[in-house]
């Protein structure tokens, strides 16, 4: 019966037989690795595909292959028999992944590429308000800003007018105020804007029939008002020395009275002169 035991470095035989003592023997190291390369080949063996001349960077530990390597730049590079070139001490290259989350206060985006302590890093960082025009409103506010994008703090557009803000919007224009603006005047900041506009009541001048008050005549007037300035009037009597010889009118006294009146009082008649 015979017992293998494997120590690194070599092989050690050991043979026992009944009727002979047990002998030690040590394999030289030539076949120490070809005896390695069996197990290694019986590792390749139970995966799905025997590949027993071809090893990955991968059996080899802390390595990686050219496509696993990508872009990154790696310390110790080394050709391994069947396998060929593998690579170690491998981290991202600065210059196609230059941004993290430590140096990017905006979007990570673009390709990844992952360093050996695990620390993604990307090929852009994206700022959505580069090289969008904030306006400068100088006196008036913003109208709309970037938001669509993210950027609330870049200015798209201004407001031309305060008139145009939108507390100020209900307000009616001074000019379509039929009779200006009420007591309150016009809106702060904006004179062709009325908080109100007037609300007029005419004057009822029905009882002044009179476009115009007729000569000698001591008359009444009255104006309309609410844009209609045209003055109406209502005679009340002749001045002094006149009397009324028809509806409103009044023409002088002279010669004294009629037959059957009398004057009253000096110049004046009681009833129709002569």
């Amino acid at each position: 019966m015979a017992r293998i035991s494997v120590v690194l470095g070599a092989v050690i035989v050991i043979l026992c037989t009944s009727f002979a003592s047990a002998r030690m023997y040590f394999l030289p190291d030539y076949q120490n690795g070809a005896y390695l390369k069996r197990v290694n080949d019986k590792l390749h063996a139970d995966r799905p595909v025997f590949t027993p001349d071809l090893r990955s960077c991968a059996d080899y530990f802390g390595f990686l292959s050219v496509v696993d390597k990508g872009n990154m730049d790696c310390s110790i590079v080394k050709t391994f028999p069947h396998t060929g070139t593998c690579y170690s001490g491998c981290v991202c290259n600065s210059e196609t992944y230059p941004y993290t989350s430590a140096n990017c206060e905006h979007e990570l985006k673009g390709g990844t590429c992952t360093d050996t302590t695990g620390k993604i890093h990307y090929e852009r960082c994206y700022n959505p308000c580069e090289g969008l025009v904030d306006n400068d409103c100088g006196s008036y506010r913003c109208k709309t800003t970037y938001s669509s994008v993210g950027c609330d703090d870049f200015c798209k557009e201004c407001y031309l007018n305060s008139c145009d803000y939108p507390e100020n919007a209900d307000f009616p224009l001074k000019a379509d105020c039929e009779y200006g603006c009420d007591v309150q005047g016009t809106v702060e900041g904006c004179n062709s804007k009325c908080y109100n506009c007037k609300i007029c009541i005419p004057q009822d001048c029905s009882a002044y029939p009179l476009s115009k008050c007729p000569e000698n005549t001591i008359c009444e007037s009255c104006v309309v008002g609410c844009n209609d300035n045209a003055t109406h009037y209502v005679a009340l009597g002749c001045e002094i020395n006149y009397f009324d010889i028809d509806a409103y009118w009044c023409s002088e006294c002279g010669g004294g009275c009629n037959k059957g009146y009398y004057d009253p009082q000096s110049y004046w008649c009681n009833a129709f002169c002569g």
